[in-house]
């Protein structure tokens, strides 16, 4: 059963996987392997669970040290992350990064100036360090260091302009800061969403014109064009980056969320069943089926979703309020909450006004 497990997480079968490791009593390697289905799924807590299992029973590789590391990061035990990521550093015989993991634990307690001389220390050995230097760019921009961050960016272009994955890291961070963007009064040009979005659209199609199989270049043209109401084009993109991997759940999610917009039911419920015969952890599949029940006109099934997914995370249903390209569907997704409970949640009004 362990053999025949290990070909269902090569074939990203996790559920099946889950069920075959789970019949009778789990052996050590099993936790390992569960570990890795659960991964597979995007469920931290139980990847988590099993992995730490398996490391007890002195069973851990490099990928699962590493993902360790970087999942108790997000949940703030630091100290964990760097115990975990030393690991990662033993078992790999990888180049020792933790300049860069003390630099994130910084970022994550909003200690942006210790970040940024902590990440400066790194840079004077590593300074064709990649995976640094865009990190150099995240952090500069949370930190909200506008004049930092132009000078890095024509920085990492100059050293960095023949790598199409690299092309692509600039224009996604474009797009990011024409989604986050806030306005302020007196801003410059060259501080609004339009030059943003420019900017992203000239770095985005550099990198796909030297890579057209560019997952991240990809990506991110399906996002720019879905942003300016270009679906058609989106679809093209979005399409072509679930070409490169058609069992990844996020290609599949993409893919699906513009098939949606363009109300190609029939399609979009093909791809809503395979993400859910894949990942029934999958949390927004909830949302986007009450959303595509309305545009359908069924509120009895639209209501069933949205009460499904409000329940199992509220504060994702929050988040999905504040996001500018579903304004009109969670539009339509309020309203039917507020006609059905006939009550207003207060965080949920003030964030929606």
């Amino acid at each position: 059963s362990i053999d025949k497990a290990k070909g269902m997480i090569e074939n990203r079968n996790y559920l099946k996987a889950i069920s075959l490791l789970k019949k009778g009593k789990i052996q050590k390697e099993a936790f390992f392997l569960l570990g890795r289905a659960y991964q597979g799924l995007k469920n931290d807590f139980h990847a988590i669970f099993y992995y730490k299992k398996a490391s007890q029973n002195g069973i851990i590789t490099p990928n699962s040290a590493k993902y360790l590391s970087k999942v108790y990061l997000e949940w703030e035990m630091y100290e964990k992350s760097m115990e975990f990521y030393k690991k990662y550093i033993s078992l790999s015989k990888v180049k020792d990064r933790s300049g860069i993991l003390n630099a994130k634990i910084l970022l994550k307690k909003n200690k942006y100036r210790n970040a940024i001389k902590t990440m400066k220390e790194y840079l004077k050995n590593n300074s064709n360090d990649i995976k640094a230097r865009q990190f150099e760019l995240k952090l500069l921009y949370k930190a909200g260091y506008k004049n930092s961050l132009k000078r890095k960016i024509k920085y990492f272009y100059r050293n960095f302009k023949k790598d199409a994955d690299a092309l692509a890291f600039i224009g996604n961070l474009y797009m990011l800061m024409a989604k986050e963007f806030k306005y302020k009064p007196k801003l410059k040009k060259e501080e609004m969403p339009a030059f943003f979005l420019k900017e992203a659209e000239k770095y985005l199609k550099s990198a796909y014109r030297k890579n057209k199989s560019n997952v991240r270049a990809l990506k991110g043209l399906g996002e720019y064009y879905y942003r300016n109401g270009k679906y058609k084009k989106a679809e093209w993109y979005f399409k072509k980056r679930l070409a490169q991997n058609p069992d990844q759940i996020n290609y599949l999610f993409d893919y699906a969320r513009i098939l949606l917009k363009r109300k190609k039911f029939d399609k979009t419920k093909i791809i809503f069943e395979k993400i859910k015969s894949k990942n029934v952890f999958f949390k927004e599949i909830k949302l986007f089926e009450a959303i595509f029940h309305l545009k359908k006109k069924d509120e009895k099934e639209a209501l069933e979703s949205l009460i499904n997914f409000y329940n199992t995370d509220a504060n994702l249903y929050s988040k999905y309020l504040r996001t500018p390209d579903l304004g009109p569907e969670m539009g339509a997704i309020q309203q039917l909450y507020w006609r059905h409970f006939k009550r207003r949640d207060k965080y949920d009004t003030a964030v929606y006004l």
